[in-house]
């Protein structure tokens, strides 16, 4: 059995997270993040769901996920998974958007996987330089290169979609459940929010969104909790604060979607 290694590394002088896992074999249900996740698998292959699409991922493609995709993976064949991968808010990738390109536009990834060995090649050194604390100066050369041709190959500036009124409709449930996380929310109260019925609020938010109310629900919790422990938050604390039973329920949640347990988060990050 392989023995599993999971890592985080906060780097200050980017303002980026960066995660490294070997050895892994656990199943990521279908979630979500709000914030943009570049990635590559080095070892071992996943079966990728990622925004109604099914994907064989395999070593060296690159992985691009926007803030909101919604995308989960498990195993192929029993193959244990290495992977790394950067996490970067939206509003540091806004800035170095602007930045590279002189222009201030939140960039979008059409494609989730994609093969370019050069990208993935260059990203594999800078996430190396990142775990190993390189010197400022290497790393952000380094950085900014490999950005602007991710961005030049990769990525188109964000459209606005065309509004539909099932569209405000999600929209609308979706800011209410960020703005009421905490309580006890009951699909009946959702529907009842958008005039329509639980049945028609339920079709139409997992086909807009990719995923059913509640799971987007514990997707939103999962991301406060997030932010309340790189500030410094005790998870017993973060888990009453974010609407969960339980430290365990937030503890098992936040395993799931996040891949390590709140309390190696915390340690990690701070």
């Amino acid at each position: 059995m392989n023995k599993e290694y999971r890592e985080i590394r906060w780097d200050s002088d980017l303002q980026i997270e960066a995660y490294r896992f070997a050895g892994i074999m656990q199943k990521f249900p279908n979630h979500f993040h709000d914030y943009y996740v570049i990635g590559f698998i080095e070892k071992g292959k996943r079966r990728l769901f990622c925004k109604n699409q099914e994907y064989t991922v395999l070593p060296s493609q690159l992985l691009l996920f926007n803030p909101g995709d919604q995308h989960g993976c498990e195993a192929v064949n029993g193959e244990a998974l290495d992977y790394r991968c950067l996490n970067i808010k939206r509003e540091v990738f806004e800035r170095i958007v602007l930045e590279v390109t002189g222009q201030q536009v939140m960039p979008h990834f059409a494609s989730s996987v994609v093969m370019d060995e050069r990208i993935t090649r260059d990203l594999s050194e800078i996430h190396q330089l990142i775990m190993e604390g390189a010197s400022t100066l290497e790393k952000e050369e380094r950085f900014y290169w490999w950005m602007k041709q991710l961005l030049e190959q990769q990525a188109t500036a964000l459209q606005g979609s065309v509004e539909t009124v099932q569209h405000h409709r999600i929209e609308t449930v979706c800011q209410y459940m960020s703005d009421h996380l905490t309580e006890k929310l009951t699909l009946e109260q959702l529907a009842q929010l958008v005039h329509v019925s639980k049945y028609t609020l339920l079709r139409s938010f997992t086909e807009t969104i990719g995923i059913a109310p509640y799971s987007y629900l514990q997707a939103l919790r999962v991301a406060e909790a997030k932010k309340r422990l790189e500030e410094g938050e005790r998870p017993s604390a973060v888990a009453v604060a974010t609407g969960f039973v339980d430290q365990s329920h937030l503890n098992k949640l936040f395993t799931e979607l996040i891949g390590f347990t709140p309390g190696k988060y915390r340690t990690s990050v701070m």
